[in-house]
């Protein structure tokens, strides 16, 4: 891995919040950092997207178009990586990644493909295309101005075999990293469904703590014409304020847990 990072604590800058909110994230970026460090493990961030993507293509990792510079370019700032490490390099990954809709909604930015695509008439694949109905319509209808993605989750395979929940701590660590940087954010992101919707709902909310798992979200593409049917996951900053106060509290995240299928549910292109 050859990026420029910095640690935790030093990657945050001044931070976005006041008053409770600004006292609450500054103890769980603490605690945090001292769950990692109990695992044995060092947090740190970096900003080159395009060396994050390539250490997910190493490992087999699919790179949402979120972070990948040339279909959907960000500003310098907006998009962040974390990598939780041991003595023998990256034991788990994760992104966030700002978005500024302005007046429009991350419904119109899904429906359009223009979330993925800085040109979604040239850049996407012929017959492309993306449908939002139900319960992810309603909710993504109500998600404006700013808001962040969060994916490229990645856990060395050993780990996943001894049932940490590293997925869920990592989420913690940057959700609560985007909203200390960034203000009083939503999360959001989309998963695939491999198998039964109810049980990846459910698998959803277990393992990343999302507020919302909603359907319906139908994204044809026909490099994968059999893997269209996803989930529209999201939180917004009181649930996230919710996950800082559980680390906060000690709370058992980063202790050993049954591990979740991993048929469940995947990140949207895995």
């Amino acid at each position: 891995m050859h990026m420029d990072t910095r640690s935790l604590l030093a990657a945050v800058g001044p931070i976005a919040l006041s008053g409770p909110d600004r006292r609450l994230a500054t103890q769980a970026l603490i605690a945090l950092d001292r769950e990692f460090h109990g695992l044995g493990l060092k947090v740190v961030v970096g900003e080159d997207l395009a060396e994050f993507g390539r250490f997910l293509g190493s490992v087999g990792k699919f790179l949402p178009n979120a972070f990948h510079q040339h279909l959907k370019p960000c500003r310098p700032g907006d998009g962040l990586a974390f990598f939780a490490l041991d003595e023998d390099g990256p034991v788990a990954t994760t992104g966030v990644r700002l978005y500024r809709f302005a007046t429009t909604t991350l419904a119109d930015h899904l429906a359009t493909l223009s979330l993925f695509y800085a040109n979604p008439a040239e850049q996407m694949e012929r017959g492309e295309r993306l449908i939002i109905d139900g319960e992810a319509e309603q909710v993504a209808s109500r998600i404006d101005d700013t808001a962040f993605w969060e994916g490229g989750m990645w856990v060395r395979p050993g780990w996943r075999r001894h049932g940490s929940d590293l997925p869920t701590l990592m989420g913690y660590l940057a959700n609560t990293v985007a909203l200390a940087r960034w203000g009083r954010q939503t999360a959001f992101s989309i998963v695939e469904v491999r198998h039964d919707t109810d049980k990846a709902i459910r698998a959803a909310r277990r393992l990343y703590d999302v507020e919302v798992a909603a359907p319906t979200i139908r994204w044809r593409r026909p490099r994968k014409p059999e893997r269209q049917n996803m989930l529209l996951v999201a939180s917004g900053p009181d649930h996230i304020f919710g996950q800082m106060t559980k680390v906060v509290s000690n709370s058992n995240v980063s202790k050993p847990a049954a591990p979740m299928p991993s048929y469940a549910l995947a990140s949207a292109g895995d």
